[in-house]
């Protein structure tokens, strides 16, 4: 079991430092085109669609609201089991007394989210419960997958940036890959930069660095970039799986 989430670690860690690198590289291209050919074109924050959401109290309020909720859109049964419109149409009721309980949202919001149709329902109902309650670690994380699951990348790096910013000491190596391949995607290797040299202010964490290793290599600071992986590697105070996944990417760049 070890040896396969090894596997699997270096395997998504060498995916991440592909995305971030290609979009690097995608965006000199852009900045650049080659004569004859057609820049790439990668879709930024500024071009998404409106992000879907519910009506909504004025505000979130510290004891429950007596302004109902919003009236269940049937379109939100849609593709559904029997047993999930049951779960739904219920917890919609608890919310028409209670609307702005945080913990009901994220229920309606797993609910919603068994079927892949109903993701934007599902991200409205994340993102309810996170006004009310923007601690919720596990919605937070759940909303971010889905909103770049349905091509939100602005607003999942947001949402990815508000979840590492809360738990830069201790921050999931998942939640700094997804967040590394955004700002490629997006454009924004800078940003996220900042963000990591933010979060090591907080915290010194082998995984943040690791996360600016390899931001650094695709911002074209290959030496910098490097020498951080190297010292995750050779550190030998880094948790085991970490400094696999740093002995992978310098084997993959021939580095020894």
């Amino acid at each position: 079991m070890k040896r396969a989430q090894r596997i699997l670690s270096a395997t998504l860690v060498s995916a991440v430092c592909l995305c971030v690198t290609h979009g690097a590289a995608q965006a000199e291209r852009k900045a650049k085109p080659d004569a004859g050919s057609a820049p790439d074109v990668i879709v930024a924050a500024s071009s998404e669609p409106a992000i879907p959401t519910f009506a909504l109290p004025a505000a979130p309020s510290d004891k429950a609201s007596s302004e109902p909720a919003p009236a269940l859109d049937p379109e939100a049964l849609a593709g559904l089991s029997p047993e999930r419109q049951r779960e739904v149409a219920a917890l919609w009721a608890d919310l028409d007394r209670t609307p702005d309980d945080a913990a009901l949202w994220v229920r309606l919001g797993d609910a919603l989210a068994a079927r892949p149709t109903q993701a934007d329902a599902a991200i409205a109902a994340y993102s309810t419960a996170l006004l009310y309650d923007p601690t919720l670690t596990d919605a937070e994380r759940t909303l971010a997958g889905l909103l770049t699951s349905r091509g939100y990348f602005g607003a999942a790096l947001t949402t990815y940036e508000s979840l590492l910013s809360r738990t830069a000491e201790d921050p999931d190596w998942l939640d700094l890959a997804m967040a590394c391949t955004l700002y490629a995607r997006t454009e924004t290797l800078d940003r996220g930069a900042a963000l990591l040299d933010h979060m090591l202010l907080i915290s010194p964490h082998d995984r943040t660095l690791l996360a600016l290793g390899i931001l650094e290599r695709a911002r074209g600071n290959e030496d910098g970039g490097t020498a951080v992986i190297a010292m995750i590697r050779d550190n030998p105070r880094t948790e085991p799986l970490l400094r696999a996944l740093a002995e992978t990417l310098l084997r993959e760049e021939g580095q020894p």
